[in-house]
């Protein structure tokens, strides 16, 4: 018999409108929605998160679910990742980040910094953290910011 107090009804209403089943394989590049809100897409997958956090809460709360703040290789997934968020015109954090000294950028996963999408202008060095728009267009940002944030695995 499942016992259900008062304070872990609301999380458990919450995990439960999170299972949804959308049509497509993680093969086609066509995404996958999980029971647990884990989006597939090609090899990965991703979870866009709607609570506000700094940058670096946000790949702490990823690492809580063995993921990382969000790298980004290719077009499409960056197109994927604008599809989360659609509704999020302040932007997201992803997992790219500078010492601001070199410019050179890294991801929290350590993959590659292979792919990028800047907005015109950017990055101008007003922030060592990237968070990505609604439109896919990315901006370095202050990481102690509060934003909503896309974690992949």
């Amino acid at each position: 018999m499942l016992k259900v107090v008062p304070s872990s009804l609301h999380l458990l209403i919450f995990k439960l409108s999170q299972c949804v089943v959308v049509a497509g394989s993680a093969g086609d590049n066509q995404p996958v929605v999980g029971a647990s809100g884990w989006s597939s897409f090609g090899s990965r997958q991703f979870k866009f998160f709607t609570i506000q956090n700094t940058w670096e809460q946000a790949e702490s709360t990823c690492k809580q679910f063995d993921a990382h703040l969000a790298s980004v290789h290719n077009k499409n997934e960056n197109n994927f990742i604008m599809s989360l968020i659609h509704t999020q015109a302040d932007g997201v954090w992803l997992g790219g980040h500078t010492d601001g000294d070199s410019g050179i950028w890294f991801w929290t996963d350590f993959s590659d910094f292979d792919h990028t999408n800047w907005s015109p202008g950017e990055p101008n060095g007003s922030g060592k953290c990237l968070k990505i728009y609604n439109n896919g267009l990315w901006d370095d940002f202050h990481c102690d910011r509060q934003l909503n944030f896309v974690c992949a695995r």
